[in-house]
This record gives structure tokens, sequence and C-alpha cells, in this order.
């Protein structure tokens, strides 16, 4: 059976309350020292703050109101409990997040409140503090019920039951090639009251962060399908815009163009068998090895790599450029921008132009919200500058989309539109089909595109020097000579 309290207050009228308990209705007249409390759960051990004044134990006593009245308060109790909200931070800017590398230590402070499973939580001037594992992987920190806590696990919060406060991912790994050893990345998760946590699972994994507005252009001197690559025409800005994670607006500053001075450009990419990342920031938004060829990140023997464009026809790869909610790491770099490594090398612009983030393996990715903003393709011939890792831009799309969906904003309808179309390789013989109506001499139905059709007449034997066979092909038809 439900209990009724009947509290006496200490001042006129009362001031201020908390219940310590889950599913409680107040009742007080504006100007009565009595507080009636309801208590869902039966349990008399609550706390009620009444001015400054704390009674710590309630005895039950009966108040005089109608069974309708009762099962009104009761129904309004119920319905708090069921629906198990609100579940987030009031005010998320009233608390400060800190992280610790070498203790592994997310510290969160100040005076704030939240909600979690409809109950309130008041923190005044606390400084709470909780430790995540060694091992590699992404950490999600929360409160359930007044206590921080942390897991390591491969799946978003509990936002059912838990109230989130921050995504750790955590790579204690060595130093080692483009790796600088141990780090952290800590991500926004402080939603609000009003999300509700059905809603938010369910964008977290459908949607993710998507752009608000415009914003977030490229900026600075860079150069685009012209020139042979280098600092100045390979680095390049972005501008300001806003990213949103559900209800978290987050206003991303700008990026400067750095001229290829100054390590700005964080580079992500998977390495071994299983989903780890690692990533380093450089001069240049992308990376390259010590013979100054650029990479790409393969997967390749059952396991990632980082692997060089080498010498020989002309290759491609993309960068992914994304935004992310960031908040901060121990390094005290903004990773709001980040590059996500291409994992296919490509052999012509067209195909480049073609490929799709979804075409990434991203699991793992320590950003479980983010939002492609740039698809950037580069270009490696011989002739172009080893300070770009012989590579240049041949190509840069605006995206606009999120972690699972991705649409172009340009997407070239006729072909005479795509730019690039006249240089070396852009139409290899392999590309170009043939009619093999009408192939029933040296040529056959085999012969399905221009460079099979070369192979077949490369290999005919008819005698004399290959210029007399070449004239025997071509003339024999109308008389020879």
């Amino acid at each position: 059976m439900a209990s009724w309290f009947n509290i006496k207050g200490t001042s006129n009228p009362l001031k201020t309350f908390l219940i310590g308990s889950i599913n409680s209705v107040l009742i007080k007249s504006k100007n009565s020292t009595t507080l009636n409390v309801r208590d869902f759960t039966d349990n008399v051990n609550v706390n009620i703050e009444v001015a400054d004044t704390i009674i710590p134990t309630l005895t039950t006593t009966t108040i005089g109101v109608n069974d309708s009245v009762k099962t009104q308060i009761e129904a309004l109790g119920q319905s708090i409990g069921d629906s198990k909200l609100p579940n987030g931070f009031v005010n998320r800017t009233d608390s400060t997040l800190a992280y610790t590398l070498n203790t592994r230590t997310l510290n969160i402070s100040g005076t704030f409140t939240y909600y979690n499973l409809g109950v309130r939580y008041n923190k005044v001037a606390v400084n709470e503090s909780i430790q995540h594992g060694t091992s590699i992987g992404t950490y999600y920190v929360s409160y359930k019920g007044a206590t921080l806590s942390v897991s390591l696990v491969d799946v978003f919060f509990n936002i059912l039951t838990d109230a989130p406060v921050a995504i750790i991912y955590y790579n204690g790994t060595a130093a080692t090639t483009y790796w600088n050893g141990a780090n952290a990345i800590v991500l926004e998760e402080r939603h609000g009251t009003t999300l509700d946590p059905e809603a938010h699972f369910d964008m977290h994994n459908n949607i993710g962060a998507y752009i608000v507005g415009g914003g977030f252009a490229m900026n600075g001197t860079y150069a685009v399908a012209t020139g042979t690559g280098g600092l100045v025409d390979c680095s390049y800005g972005v501008d300001s815009g806003t990213i949103a994670d559900e209800d978290i607006k987050i206003v991303t500053s700008a990026l400067t163009d750095n001229a290829g001075v100054g390590n700005q450009y964080p580079i992500f990419y998977k390495t071994g068998s299983s989903t780890e990342w690692r990533w380093i920031t450089t001069n240049l938004p992308l990376l390259k090895n010590v013979s100054n060829d650029i990479l790409y990140n393969q997967f390749t023997g059952g396991a990632w790599q980082l692997t060089a464009l080498t010498t020989g026809a002309d290759k491609y790869v993309n960068m992914y450029l994304c935004v992310v909610p960031f908040y901060t790491s121990p390094s005290g770099y903004s990773y709001r921008f980040v590059w996500i490594m291409g994992q296919t090398l490509l052999t012509n612009l067209a195909t480049a132009q073609a490929e799709s983030i979804l075409s990434l393996d991203i699991s793992g990715l320590p950003f479980q919200e983010l939002a492609p903003i740039w698809k950037i393709t580069m270009r490696r011939a011989n002739g172009y500058s080893t300070d770009s890792g012989h590579a240049r831009i041949e190509s840069t799309q605006k995206i606009a989309g999120t972690k699972i969906s991705v649409l172009a904003t340009y997407v070239p309808q006729n072909h005479n539109n795509l730019s690039n179309r006249t240089d070396p390789n852009s139409h290899p013989a392999t590309a170009i089909s043939t009619d093999t109506t009408n192939f029933n001499n040296n040529l056959s139905i085999a012969d399905t595109d221009v460079q099979k059709a070369l192979d077949t007449i490369d290999n005919l034997v008819l005698g004399g020097t290959a210029t007399e066979a070449i004239k025997i092909m071509v003339l024999g038809g109308i008389g020879g000579w």
C-alpha cells in the first residue's frame, strides 16, 4: 500500500524542498507550513528539505483529501515512473569536463542539476572523477542515479537507464610510425532534459550528427586539378559552422589554412586485424612515407595497414573530412575536424569521384557521431611535389550527411560535366567498351573493351614484319598490294 506523509515545516511559507526517492508527489498550500508527500514506492526513509532544515525520517499519517484527488496524484506519479522522464542535464554548461591521460580519468565539476529516470539530482560544488580501463576502445561515462559510472562496451549507452555524460575513445599503444603514443578523445554527451530517451537511441543509431544550416566551406590558397601539388597547393582551411548531436548544437570554430606549416590536420586510420584506430596530426591533410609517396589505408591479408601509391600510372585516393561534437583531449588539440583516410586505391578520376563514404569500413571508429562535409580526391603522379607525397588535389566534393547516410551535393548528370576528361588515363582502354556485333574474323565477342581488342590484334601472327602484318590486316580486304 502506498504511504501518505504530513510534514510540519519550520518556516512560513515553505521555501524549498527535495524528495530523495523516486515516484513522489508533493502537495503544499501557498501559505502553509504543512508539506504533504505521496510516495509511490512505500519507502518511508525519504529526506525532505524544508527551508534549511533536513527531516531525515518520516512517519505515516493521513491527510484529508478525497479519493478523486488521490487517484489523480497516483496517476501522475505512475506516469513519471513509466515514462522515465525527464532524463538528462538541465543546463550542460553548468558543469565542466576535464580528462587526465596518465591516470585515464574523467572529471566533472561544478554546481549542476540532472535527471535520471525522472528523478532530479542536484550536485553542489562537486568535483567527481571516474577512471576507465587500459583496453583500447570506446568508454561510456554516465550517471546511474547519483553515481558516476563508466563502461567499455561495443554499443551505445543504455539511454533508457543512464544519464549520459561523455564518450571517451582511448588507445594506450606505445609510439610508432604515424602514431605518437597513448592518446584519448573526449566527446560531448550531456544531453538536455527535453530529449526523449527512445528518440535519442533511435537518432544516435540511425542519424548520428548532422550539419545545421550552411558553413564549413574550404578556404585558403589551395589549388584543384592544376600545378604539381606542394605545401601551399595541398593545404587548406575550413570555415566555421554548426554541428548538431541530437539536441546538442555546437558552433565549431574555423580552421585557418596553414600553408603547410605547423601540424593541424588529424589523420585517422585503422591498423591491425581488429577495429583499432590510430591518428596523427600532420602539416598537410594526408599521410606520406619516407619515400615521399602518399599513403592509403589498405585491408590486405586479414589486416589493415598503410600502403603507398607508388610509381607508375597515375593513381587516386580519397580523403574524407568530417566534423565531430568534440569536447576535449589530453593534448589540448581540438579534434573538431578530422580526416579519415581512403581505403581503396583508385585508377581513374571518374571512379574516385563516384566513391561514397559508405564504402569505408568505420567499425570501431572513435566518433559515435560525425558529419562528413568534404571528399577530397588526391592524385599521385611522378612529376608532382615530394612535399605533398607526389600528389595534388584533383577534385573536391561537398557532402552533407551523417555517419549512416551521405548525400553528395553535386552529382554530374552528364559525362561532359566531369572535370579533367582530357587528362592521361582518365579514359583507360579497359573502360571503353566495344560493339562486338560484327566481330567475326580476327576479333570475337570476347573482345568487350578496347584493351582486349588491342591485345587480340597484337597477338595476330600473319607472317612478315609487324608493319607488313598491319598492312595485310588493314588492306587485305581492298585488294592487297
